[in-house]
């Protein structure tokens, strides 16, 4: 991570439509969310973010 001023937290929600092929609007748009900021490296994945996604 360059500055972690800069970082934002990526909420389960967005983990979820990723994977989730019901709703294709929402899955491509966190897509495109997460690819944006992996590439700008401001993405931030919390524990409990992570703890939210593998339980659900």
């Amino acid at each position: 991570m360059k500055n972690g001023l800069n970082a934002i937290l990526v909420d389960t929600n967005i983990l979820v439509y990723v994977y989730d092929p019901r709703d294709r609007a929402k899955q491509d748009r966190a897509i495109f969310v997460l690819d944006q900021l992996f590439d700008a490296e401001r993405a931030v994945l919390s524990v409990q973010c992570l703890t939210e996604f593998f339980i659900s």
